[in-house]
């Protein structure tokens, strides 16, 4: 099997993997976005995706696990081939001097409000204190 073949074999399991998640949010457009946060009563988590990127494939089963263990917490997905606009909106937030450093990148910021003045921190799903640091509970 072509490594094409199994990045979308792996992106369709991924896709079904958990049940909908009332706190994960797939924006395509600059309107979904701005409604997302506009609803987030918290931290946000902003995951940043390709659909054709292979990082983003694995990425995606951790992200949806995080959505499901911080119930109280926002996570936004941007595919930035759908979204151009809000990827680059959200590329003068990162604290690299050339943007964010491309996909998959996550972006956690303490509320919406703080999301839209800069104030993130740019890290990885996989990392074990992000849950402590989201003060989420473990399932």
């Amino acid at each position: 099997m072509s490594e094409e073949k199994k990045s979308e074999a792996m992106l369709t399991v991924a896709k079904d993997a958990l049940p909908t998640l009332p706190n994960l949010v797939d924006v395509t457009s600059m309107a979904e976005f701005e409604a997302a946060l506009k609803a987030a009563p918290g931290t946000v988590i902003v995951s940043m995706l390709q659909e054709d990127c292979g990082g983003c494939v694995e990425e995606r089963p951790l992200v949806e696990k995080l959505a499901a263990k911080c119930a109280t917490t926002t996570v936004i997905r941007v595919d930035i081939d759908k979204a151009p606009d809000v990827a680059d909106k959200l590329d003068s937030y990162s604290g690299h001097e050339d943007g964010w450093g491309g996909t998959p990148t996550l972006l956690v910021a303490a509320s919406a409000e703080a999301l839209l003045k800069g104030d993130v921190e740019e890290t990885e799903p996989e990392d074990k204190k992000l849950l402590r640091r989201l003060r989420c509970a473990r399932k």
